[in-house]
């Protein structure tokens, strides 16, 4: 594996756990869960903190999932790293066409999620006032929150084929993001 392969699957392992991280920390603040009463108590006592963070974490899950969609041929992508894996792929991992599969299932989804990228991020329509762009992608919060776990096998299918590696290593993001509320909770003497 040569330099630059190593590099590009290192960037996109590392923007996925960005990713993961955001996308569970943006569900948790919004979402309902267990700690849903606990978690709006903090957010209403630090609500200058929360107003910025939460849509940043979901503004830069939506960055960095599309941009492992891009079809610009310099660009570190799933496509880019699989035409790496193309030139001397691993017999012993999973078929190419797969992984192919695989991409273009997401990519459709993450096309999705770039209308709202665009519209939301990127430009600024004056659609966001309505609130009915989503309905325009055409995504669920569930398709939102599942394409991150698509990515995922995909970048370990990739992985395997470059060195044999499986990784696994991701923290509860929820339990940490419990852990900075439970900090931030007001303690009763």
């Amino acid at each position: 594996m040569n330099y630059i392969t190593t590099q590009m699957r290192d960037s996109i392992r590392n923007d996925l756990f960005v990713a993961h991280a955001c996308r569970d920390f943006w569900w948790r603040s919004v979402g309902l869960n267990d700690r849903r009463e606990a978690t709006l108590a903090v957010i209403e006592n630090y609500v200058g903190f929360f107003w910025v963070c939460i849509p940043l974490f979901f503004q830069h899950y939506i960055l960095v999932i599309t941009a492992l969609f891009d079809e610009d041929e310099r660009s570190i992508t799933f496509r880019n790293l699989l035409n790496m894996v193309r030139k001397n792929p691993n017999p012993n991992g999973q078929p190419i066409e797969a992984i192919e599969s695989d991409i273009e299932a997401s990519a459709i989804v993450a096309r999705k999620l770039y209308k709202i990228r665009n519209k939301h991020i990127a430009h600024k329509s004056i659609e966001v006032f309505d609130q009915d762009f989503y309905k325009e992608a055409a995504l669920s919060h569930n398709d939102v929150i599942d394409l991150w776990g698509k990515c995922w096998s995909i970048f370990e299918a990739l992985s395997y084929h470059l060195d044999r590696s499986v990784e696994s290593p991701l923290q509860d993001n929820p339990s940490q993001f419990d852990f900075v509320i439970d900090a931030l909770t007001p303690k009763k003497f």
